[in-house]
C-alpha cells in the first residue's frame, strides 16, 4: 500500500539532511518519494518536482491510518 511506502520512507532516513548540514526535512518530493530539506527544493536538484510540506504528507497518512480501523 502507498501509505507503507511513505512511512518507510520517512523511517530508514536520517534526521536531517546529509547534503545541507542536517536540516530538517520540512518538505515531501512526490516525484522521488523522499523527504528533503528546503536547501534542497531551492538549491538542490528538487527544481520542477513536485513539492509538498512535510506536514501535509504527515495529516494524509494520519487520516489514513485512521479510517482504515
Amino acid at each position: 500500500m502507498r501509505v507503507e511506502i511513505i512511512l518507510s520512507t520517512f523511517s530508514d532516513v536520517t534526521p536531517g539532511c546529509l547534503k545541507h548540514d542536517n536540516r530538517p526535512f520540512d518538505y515531501y518530493d512526490k516525484t522521488t518519494s523522499q523527504p528533503v530539506c528546503s536547501h534542497c527544493v531551492i538549491i538542490g536538484d528538487r527544481q520542477g518536482h513536485e513539492i509538498v510540506p512535510s506536514s501535509d504528507v504527515v495529516s494524509v497518512l494520519y487520516q489514513v491510518s485512521n479510517s482504515s480501523g
